[in-house]
């Protein structure tokens, strides 16, 4: 039994990146040892990840071991995996490189991190018959692939994928979803129940309770005392709709000319750009960098947050940490209905507006009401939030719920 204390999470990146594949694994690994477990972590890279050299990467792995607070093994991938039979090989290969790790780190649970991690961890078994391999179903990778590359499912590689997928779900010794929209999904896809399965949404890991005085010096220090403040924080990837964003904050200024973007972002230069493209004055929004510890004090200053998404089976399973932490920090979210088990969660708790992307100007009335009830309730909405997400998206929830299914 002691073994089953020691835990290695197993990741296909080198996850040196923000991210929220990142954060799950750091707040995985924060949680099991707060629970009497010993994390370890290995993540493979892939040759192109490889490609800023080996100091890049010291310094990735010193950053994760840093932020997980465990010790971090990096290995290399082998090349060439577009070829079907190097694929088969490096899955082989690394199958047998986890059975070493595992054995150093004298753990038999192997926590795979999305489906090629668990299918992975599954080749290690077949060296060790006592690991057990719990699967994290973080989203749906074929179906991502297809959607972003546009490709068939009759491409080699989305093949390849879907067999993985299979293998994962259905020989993994637990499971772990996102969202009952992606369980939904998977079982509706094989045509059978997967269990043993738990839900497991991306939480977050700070159980941050609201300071109005501190939220008053804030918005004071960023001039928006008196702004109706909207706000977003991540990257600019495709996926975050950061045109749709601006578009809608335009859309928003017309009818309130107190509002205020105010955005946490590494790519200033971009939003920049997107919002002067869209005539918006630099004196109604602000582009700033918060570092992960100061962040969620700076997203209490702000109103509401923004988290879109366009209709697609990946966000349709999705379960974004970003709405976690908007609901901590007090703030109700725009979305759209499209967004795994959110867009429900929203309209059934209000605690947010779904908008409807196709007419974001003129603004539809349903926001207009939704804004001005925000403006005059906004204590009522922050407490609502924040009470939301602390019972139900949080670690300090699902920390329990991790344990116990570590425990197997």
């Amino acid at each position: 039994m002691a073994n089953l204390k020691n835990i290695l999470f197993l990741a296909t990146s080198s996850n040196i990146q923000p991210g929220g594949g990142r954060t799950r694994i750091v707040d995985a690994a924060h949680e099991t040892r707060a629970r009497g477990f010993s994390p370890a972590v290995l993540c493979f890279f892939y040759p192109a990840q490889a490609k800023n050299g080996f100091k890049y990467l010291a310094a990735g792995r010193a950053r994760l071991q840093k932020d997980a607070a465990c010790p971090v093994t990096y290995l290399p991938m082998l090349p060439f995996t577009q070829w079907a039979w190097m694929d088969a090989l490096n899955n082989w290969f690394c199958g047998w490189l986890i059975f070493l790790v595992s054995l150093r780190q004298n753990a038999t649970v192997i926590y795979g991190h999305g489906t090629k991690a668990g299918r992975l961890a599954l080749l290690a078994q077949k060296f060790n018959k006592r690991i057990k391999v719990i699967s994290d179903i973080q989203g749906a990778i074929a179906d991502e692939s297809m959607y972003a590359q546009k490709l068939s499912a009759q491409d080699k590689n989305i093949q390849r994928m879907l067999k993985d997928e299979a293998q994962t779900l259905t020989q993994s010794n637990r499971l772990i979803f996102v969202s009952r929209a992606m369980q939904a999904h998977y079982e509706q896809k094989f045509k059978r129940a997967l269990t043993p399965a738990v839900i497991l949404p991306c939480a977050a890991r700070a159980n941050f309770l609201l300071d109005e005085s501190a939220r008053r010096q804030t918005r004071s220090d960023y001039g928006i005392s008196e702004r109706l403040v909207i706000c977003y924080s991540g990257s600019v990837r495709a996926y975050q709709m950061p045109e749709a964003m601006a578009a809608l904050f335009a859309a928003i200024q017309q009818e309130f000319s107190q509002a205020f973007f105010l955005i946490f972002s590494r790519e200033k230069n971009f939003f920049e750009d997107l919002l002067q493209a869209r005539h918006i004055p630099p004196q109604n929004y602000c582009i700033d960098f918060a570092p992960q510890g100061e962040l969620f004090a700076r997203l209490q200053a702000a109103d509401i947050g923004l988290l879109l998404r366009e209709d697609s089976i990946v966000n349709r399973v999705a379960s974004p940490t970003k709405f976690a932490e908007y609901l901590l920090c007090g703030l109700p979210v725009i979305t759209t209905p499209f967004v795994g088990d959110y867009s429900a969660i929203v309209t059934e708790n209000h605690i947010g507006h779904l908008i409807d992307l196709q007419n974001p100007a003129p603004l539809a009335s349903s926001m207009k009401i939704f804004l001005q009830d925000v403006q005059k309730n906004r204590r009522i909405y922050a407490e609502r939030c924040s009470s939301f997400a602390r019972a139900n998206l949080t670690w300090d929830t699902h920390g329990e719920q991790l344990a116990n299914l570590l425990s197997l």
